[in-house]
């Protein structure tokens, strides 16, 4: 069926709850969410875990 994707579908925005009503109705007890990190962080920690196992291996 043509025109129904995912990519074509109408959106009803007036249904759609703004960020301030989901941080309202979200628990205070539950975690926050927390930030993804950087691809930059997520390289650095690579190469430092590759080369804490290097290190070892010389050991």
């Amino acid at each position: 069926m043509a025109g129904t994707g995912l990519g074509t579908a109408h959106w009803d925005t007036a249904s759609t709850p703004t960020l301030s009503e989901i941080r309202a109705r979200s628990s205070s007890s539950a975690p926050p969410i927390r930030p993804r990190p950087s691809a930059a962080q997520i390289q650095f920690d690579q190469a430092l875990a590759q080369l804490r196992e290097e290190m070892e291996a010389k050991l």
